[in-house]
């Protein structure tokens, strides 16, 4: 579980809490990009399923990782929905619980996708646990050096990988 999550299960009735919202003002809705590979685990999905609702042009995929099936059914109705409406243009997920699969696995079988829209412009945005940003970062430098298309430095100069992962 996360810091919240295991925070919030140890309160007990009446207890209070306070908060506060982080903006990342880097991570929102590229105004230009050729196309957008979004990459999410768990509610790491949230603020991208805000972008593709707001998606009028530019091509989206989506990667997605949960821990079984039955943690996508929440965000299925709205996924299938943007696929039909061209507001999403591909949705990949893997369960690591039920397929001990990850978003790492599905960004390694479409390194050559990856390696040709990086250098025509294509933006990265990941979102979800460090875990998982630090796994899918090391796959993108390897898919990188393969392909001889820069570094993560490189798309992090070019404004090409945002992240907001906790």
């Amino acid at each position: 579980m996360g810091k919240c999550s295991t925070y919030l299960r140890g309160l007990k009735k009446g207890d209070k809490i306070t908060g506060s919202v982080e903006v990342n003002k880097n991570f929102h809705l590229p105004k230009e990009a050729s196309s957008l590979l979004l990459i999410g685990n768990g509610t790491g999905i949230a603020p991208f399923l805000g972008m593709i609702r707001k998606n009028s042009k530019v091509p989206i995929q989506l990667f997605w990782g949960g821990r079984t099936k039955t943690s996508l059914e929440l965000y299925k109705p709205f996924i299938e929905e943007s696929l039909q409406k061209n507001k999403l243009l591909c949705f990949e997920s893997a369960f690591s619980r039920e397929q001990q699969q990850y978003v790492q696995d599905i960004l390694w079988t479409e390194k050559e996708f990856l390696q040709e829209n990086i250098n025509k412009g294509m933006v990265i945005m990941i979102c979800g646990s460090i875990t998982m940003q630090n796994g899918v970062l090391e796959v993108i430098e390897n898919i990188l050096k393969q392909g001889k298309a820069g570094t993560l430095a490189d798309l992090e100069l070019n404004n090409q990988l945002r992240l907001d992962c906790y």
